[in-house]
């Protein structure tokens, strides 16, 4: 277990995921991530939105897909993403919004049934935390979707980001061994 729990800390460091601009994506898929009130997006979410605003204005991405069903604040997480995105000059006709999700494997179903089973999205980038992208870039290749990973540019404490790597860890563990 313990060997296990270092070779899942050492895989969130990986980046051989990175989406790197070559050939335009189709949607830009940000995680949900938590939000601080009616209109602020929690600090790893608004890094996550940043992040895709940025592959949008760029040109690499066409769409930007929020997901995110935890409702605070009288309203659904993905939606308070939508409203941060079109504050900073995202259009709306370029942002979706997804609200029945709660967790990343809920979130790779929706990109899988939805924006490509429905939508017919074929180039997908999932756009999160460094520590986060290898587990979901996992549930993405074991469930089939074609996708490549772009980290978030935002920077947390040392020890935040310490214990974030090692819950990640654990859920890689958990994500293989049971699924979950």
């Amino acid at each position: 277990p313990a060997l296990a729990m270092i070779a899942g800390f050492l895989n969130t460091f990986s980046h051989n995921h990175e989406f790197r601009g070559r050939h335009k994506a189709d949607v830009a898929v940000v995680l949900g991530s938590g939000v601080q009130g009616p209109h602020t997006p929690s600090p790893d979410l608004k890094g996550r939105l940043d992040a895709a605003a940025q592959l949008y204005k760029k040109g690499e991405v066409g769409e930007i897909a929020v997901t995110g069903g935890t409702r605070r604040f009288h309203t659904y997480e993905s939606e308070i993403g939508a409203w941060y995105l079109h504050s900073i000059g995202v259009p709306d006709r370029a942002i979706i919004t997804e609200d029945k999700t709660l967790n990343t494997i809920e979130q790779i179903v929706y990109v899988k049934r939805y924006l490509i089973g429905k939508l017919k999205l074929k180039h997908v980038v999932i756009v999160s935390d460094d520590w986060h992208l290898p587990r979901a870039l996992l549930m993405c290749k074991w469930l089939n979707v074609k996708a490549k990973g772009y980290g978030s540019h935002y920077k947390m404490s040392i020890h935040a980001e310490i214990f974030w790597r090692f819950r990640e860890s654990a859920g890689l563990q958990a994500y293989i061994f049971f699924g979950a």
